[in-house]
């Protein structure tokens, strides 16, 4: 009897393998792959979040960012950028580029679409991907909410920014830069770099910008592009352009330690506005005076440990301190209109309202967390639970997400999220954000 049952289970094995071998032969034969079939179906299947988003769709590639515009979502991927429908996800076109980014805002937004050869750029109309204007000369690009602003190097060490209106390409101004190239997409400026993550949307130009070429950073009006200022920064001075202000740090090193200062000057004329000392805007690597970021902060406002200790927000146009924490609390990022502060014991999160520090709402918080600032809302993502919680300016929690997914962008009443090559599309009410 045994002996009968170790007979069958062998048969059954040879006939196991008779049919594997069978279907490797059709594989071969017709070249046939079941693979990526079996990928597109296990991609779709997938629920990326509960609740489930109001649609999900699969990109071709992995998206890093989105933007929401005219009714569609606009998906950049590294080489790719795409355009899906934002009541229902279904895709409207989709483009091979070198980079992309959204500029402008309203019926007058564009992406901007940098061409796979690395000559030019063309600006895409975010409902069909059609070209609406291009730049064929730029090698690279910066995008803002009412300007996008290419720049060309026709020859060695000389450079040439080109500024046009986002809607129509029209040419606001031209400036010429001396020094060496800034190819590709919105490459970091002499400015500030944001605590927390942003939202995706591009934001309105600054009255001025730093452009670092080589050991200089020239300043730049937006308004006009005239050439305000050079200023050569090193690693014992660092120079940020904030607002409309060019912010210099440096320190002076002394047998007790650095002593750190800081101060405001305007570029047009290089006339110092204000001057602190013993504020660290968190340039300095802790060894010694040597400064080697950009300094912190958000919505426009410079993020500072003052002398006694204390995290502060400083105003730098004028140098004055626009908020200052308590003992043991720490800022973790700003908009301009609301502070987000930790609490001594690291258990809360604050939202304080600026300037005057009126708190706004409490909410707990934990080691796992992590926040950021998106249109009108806040953004709590805990790693542990693999949850987010979406929570209004006024503190009202708009939604609650189980999630291992990302947030790439937002929408007015929601958030686009991201999970390998899925796309889905949260949404919430809006009525109570305030």
């Amino acid at each position: 009897m045994a002996k009968g049952k170790v007979i069958g289970r062998f048969e059954a094995a040879l006939g196991i393998i008779g049919l594997l071998a069978l279907g490797s032969a059709y594989v071969v034969v017709t070249g046939w792959n079941p693979l990526p079939a079996w990928q597109n179906w296990l991609a779709h299947s997938r629920i990326i979040a509960d609740p489930a988003p109001r649609w999900t769709a699969t990109a071709d590639n992995e998206p890093s960012s989105a933007v929401v515009v005219r009714g569609v979502v606009v998906v950049g991927m590294d080489d790719e950028v795409a355009g899906y429908l934002a009541g229902g996800g279904a895709k409207q076109w989709s483009r091979d580029v070198a980079w992309s980014a959204v500029a402008g805002s309203g019926l007058r937004a564009v992406v901007v679409a940098g061409r796979k050869d690395g000559q030019g750029y063309e600006a895409l109309d975010p409902a069909t991907g059609s070209p609406r204007w291009s730049d064929p000369k730029a090698i690279g690009a910066w995008t803002y909410a009412d300007l996008v602003i290419g720049v060309a190097c026709p020859q060695d060490f000389t450079c040439v920014l080109t500024a046009r209106d986002p809607d129509t390409g029209k040419v606001r101004w031209e400036s010429t830069l001396d020094g060496r190239s800034l190819p590709g997409l919105n490459r970091p400026l002499a400015g500030v770099r944001r605590m927390g993550r942003g939202d995706g949307v591009p934001p309105p130009v600054p009255p001025v910008l730093g452009f670092p070429l080589d050991d200089v950073v020239q300043v730049v009006s937006t308004a006009d592009g005239a050439r305000l200022h050079r200023y050569r920064s090193g690693s014992g001075s660092r120079i940020a352009v904030v607002g409309d202000r060019a912010v210099l740090t440096g320190g002076t090193y002394r047998s007790d330690g650095c002593r750190l200062h800081v101060e405001g000057r305007d570029p047009a004329t290089d006339r110092t506005v204000w001057h602190k000392d013993g504020y660290d805007l968190h340039t300095s690597t802790g060894l010694g005076c040597d400064q080697r970021t950009d300094p912190a902060g958000g919505g426009g406002l410079l993020a500072a440990v003052s002398g006694d200790g204390r995290d502060v927000l400083l105003d730098p146009g004028t140098g004055d301190e626009v908020y200052r924490a308590g003992p043991g609390e720490s800022i973790l990022d700003t908009d301009g209109s609301l502070a987000l502060v930790r609490s001594a014991d690291r258990k809360t999160v604050t939202a304080v309202s600026l300037p005057g520090g009126r708190t706004a709402w409490t909410r707990p918080f934990n080691r796992t967390t992590s926040l950021a600032f998106g249109p009108a809302v806040v953004v709590f993502a805990d790693a542990d639970t693999q949850q987010l919680t979406v929570v209004g300016t006024g503190g009202t929690v708009l939604a609650t997400v189980s999630t291992d997914a990302t947030v790439l962008g937002y929408a007015d009443d929601g958030l686009v999220l991201g999970s390998g090559r899925q796309v889905g599309l949260v949404t919430y009410s809006t009525s109570t954000h305030a």
